[in-house]
């Protein structure tokens, strides 16, 4: 795990102790679950990262590796309740590098700091556990654009430029407006799990 990675992880634990210090009153705890329908809009910045699956060929021989990609999500997200249960949808614009390589064992590959970009979208179920804390879970498209060059006649894939999976979402209400983001989930197509943690303003 790089230091970087580390560092959001302890982030994201000291995050939720001062949740759990600074809250919401009580009053308005009481406010925010209403079983009349209501709506929030939130936008979001996160750090997200996952991994693919690496082919490689140099024309006779195939192997395998992997990819690691992380970079920054800006998004949006309108969510919909009827009491503590919802449903919503989000959108997000994505960029980073990405880094190719790893444990292969015929052929010899490594590349490192190549720029993609790319988006996401998705639709989730929700539930307010309580006036602080949501849930939600749901699928997700993604597409991100980067192919990896050629080196030494070793030409390489990386997972799917499309991809499809599920995600889960857990959210802190740190403030009225602010909240702490994470979610985690699984790609579909030659790619693992998916990472991120952000910090969101909603309206």
């Amino acid at each position: 795990m790089s230091l970087y990675n580390k560092f959001i992880r302890i982030l994201f634990l000291l995050s939720c102790f001062l949740f759990s210090e600074v809250g919401f009153t009580q009053g308005d705890a009481a406010a925010s679950v209403s079983k009349s329908p209501t709506s929030f809009s939130t936008w979001s910045v996160s750090y997200v990262s996952w991994t693919e699956f690496l082919e490689m060929n140099d024309g006779t021989i195939h192997d395998e590796g992997y990819s690691n990609f992380y970079g920054n999500a800006f998004s949006y997200e309108q969510e919909f309740y009827s009491g503590r249960s919802g449903f919503m949808y989000d959108v997000a614009l994505l960029s980073g590098q990405a880094n190719a390589g790893g444990s292969q064992q015929l052929l010899t590959y490594q590349s490192a700091n190549q720029k993609w970009f790319g988006g996401q979208v998705g639709v989730k179920l929700a539930y307010r556990v309580t006036p602080q804390v949501a849930i939600a879970l749901g699928p997700i498209g993604l597409y991100r654009s980067l192919k990896f060059p050629s080196d030494g006649g070793v030409d390489v894939k990386s997972g799917a430029d499309f991809n499809f999976g599920m995600i889960a979402d857990l959210k802190l209400r740190l403030t009225r407006n602010w909240e702490l983001r994470q979610s985690i989930g699984t790609l579909s197509f030659r790619a693992s799990t998916l990472w991120s943690l952000g910090l969101g303003y909603k309206y």
